[in-house]
């Protein structure tokens, strides 16, 4: 079953796995571990709204409990 079927209309938390740095034209460029992903209107699909290493802050800013976490294990 795939993440979208899981959670179809709700918005949830992924984990991506550790944080990652890239360098594009001299820049450093950081993603963040982990990414919270709504609905998209009208849709079965979701897009990605902030990625943050604070899951916590992330849990809290858009109300969304540890059930609707998926995390690496």
């Amino acid at each position: 079953m795939k993440l979208e079927e899981l959670f179809e209309g709700v918005i949830f938390i992924s984990d991506l796995g550790e944080t990652q740095t890239i360098r594009q034209n001299d820049k450093e460029i950081t993603f963040g571990q982990y990414a919270v992903w709504a609905p998209i209107s009208g849709t079965s699909r979701h897009q990605i709204v902030e990625v943050s290493d604070d899951l916590s802050y992330l849990m809290k800013k858009y109300d969304i409990s540890k059930n609707n976490v998926c995390t690496l294990i």
